[in-house]
């Protein structure tokens, strides 16, 4: 048998490995490692997220809180206080990764799910806002994709480090000097979020364009893209934290796109935070002009 860190890279890179599957053989060498923040981490995305746990930052879905209305159907409920209403507008999600990938499966054409309230906030929210009916926060299905690549992405960037480390595991096995070298690096999960730790942020609409869910990219047209972002940077209408958040990005696609070899899983995921920061930004002319190449792009890798 082979490097069983390699087998875990090629999985994590596999658009057909599910992310549940993966998290199974990154589970097999985090517990062989002994790397127990990893292993604990997996736990919860394997088993769901219990009372108590911190979820990670691209585990927090947002949406829009609404209500039933006999007459009308779903509708938005009003609060007098825009702080509370963001904080109502985001929920963490504590569904295991198979039930994530069953709720996407269940119905490829789905535009919306919803989500439920603690009985008790539910109940505050119906006397706050005078509803008939307990709210439910409603959001689209690009938040629960993210959560998935996410956690696709974290464990390709473990296993690039330990490959990095030299440890790379023969069969199921690894060698006491591998585990020593494990042990005194500190693998810590915080430290791979990069840019997972955002979720694509999307209110629930029926006419969502931003799911990415191409096999592969046009390098050529990535880097257009790259260069597009560059030079237009100052126009974009970015906060400072946006801004330094758009630059780690870039930096990212720009060393998948000059790799001869570039990770259609990586390159995928830049360009989902890159796609989400400019989205979330004042809106500008410049960053219009962006959105549109982010259309032609997607278009052009079957999406």
């Amino acid at each position: 048998m082979g490097s069983i860190v390699a087998e875990l890279v090629r999985a994590a890179t596999d658009e057909h490995t599910r992310t549940s599957v993966l998290l199974r053989k990154a589970l097999v060498v985090a517990r062989k490692l002994r790397v127990k923040d990893f292993e604990e981490w997996i736990g919860h995305e394997l088993d769901g997220y219990p009372e108590g746990a911190t979820y990670p930052a691209y585990r927090k879905v947002r949406g829009r809180v609404m209500y039933h209305n006999p007459y009308h159907g779903l509708q938005p409920v009003i609060f007098r206080d825009t702080k509370q209403e963001r904080s109502f507008a985001i929920r963490p999600a504590r569904d295991t990764v198979a039930q994530i990938e069953a709720m996407l499966d269940g119905d490829k054409h789905k535009s919306e799910f919803m989500m439920t309230f603690p009985a008790a906030v539910g109940a505050n929210m119906m006397d706050a806002a005078g509803t008939p009916s307990p709210p439910v926060l409603v959001f689209a299905p690009s938040q629960l994709e993210g959560i998935l690549d996410s956690a696709r992405n974290i464990v390709l960037r473990w296993a690039l480090k330990l490959e990095d480390d030299g440890i790379v595991g023969e069969g199921l096995s690894f060698t006491e000097a591998e585990r020593q070298v494990a042990a005194a690096t500190p693998y810590t999960v915080n430290n791979f979020y990069g840019d997972a730790t955002g979720v694509q942020i999307q209110q629930a609409t029926t006419n969502s364009t931003q799911a990415l869910t191409f096999e592969g990219v046009d390098i050529g047209q990535v880097q257009a893209l790259i260069e597009a972002v560059r030079s237009t940077k100052r126009d974009l209408g970015l906060t400072e934290e946006q801004g330094k958040e758009l630059d780690a990005e870039v930096v990212t696609l720009e060393a998948q796109v000059r790799s001869p070899k570039p990770k259609h899983v990586v390159l995928r995921a830049g360009l989902r935070s890159v796609q989400a920061i400019l989205e979330n930004a004042a809106g500008t002319a410049a960053a219009t002009a962006i959105m549109h190449k982010f259309a032609t792009l997607f278009g052009s890798g079957g999406g």
